[in-house]
């Protein structure tokens, strides 16, 4: 019983976190001219931070075309997109194995339930000559 319970409490939590998870803030390592790191916005839903990265994109490609080399063009839109991916992915794979967790634990014990209330028939022995 105690196992049951446990178990309960185990997959609530990962489909609980699982979608609390989506909805930190993602940041990219590298830093924009202010020396803040360069924001992704969340895995529920591209926010106006990608214009953010896209903007730096821009700056970091003009100054490549300008100045040459020293300056190297950035992707910073697609390390978000990524960025924003992965946890989407990782966010998914806890919450489907926490709600099948869940389920089973739940579906299990109405299963069981459901067998205890049906009436139970004694199958008779065939005697054998």
């Amino acid at each position: 019983m105690t196992t049951l319970w446990i178990t309960r409490i185990a997959s609530t939590a990962a489909v609980l976190g699982a979608l609390a998870s989506l909805t930190t803030p993602l940041a990219l390592q590298e830093v924009d001219r202010t020396g803040r790191p360069i924001p992704c916005g969340t895995a529920l839903g591209a926010s106006h931070t990608h214009s953010l990265a896209a903007h730096e994109d821009d700056i970091n490609r003009q100054l490549h075309d300008s100045l040459g080399p020293p300056y190297q063009i950035s992707d910073y839109v697609h390390q978000c997109d990524a960025l924003v991916w992965a946890k989407r992915t990782r966010a998914g794979w806890v919450g489907v194995a926490g709600g099948i967790l869940m389920m089973t634990t739940f579906l299990g014990q109405f299963g069981a339930l459901a067998a205890t209330a049906l009436p139970y028939r004694k199958i008779p022995r065939i005697q054998t000559p």
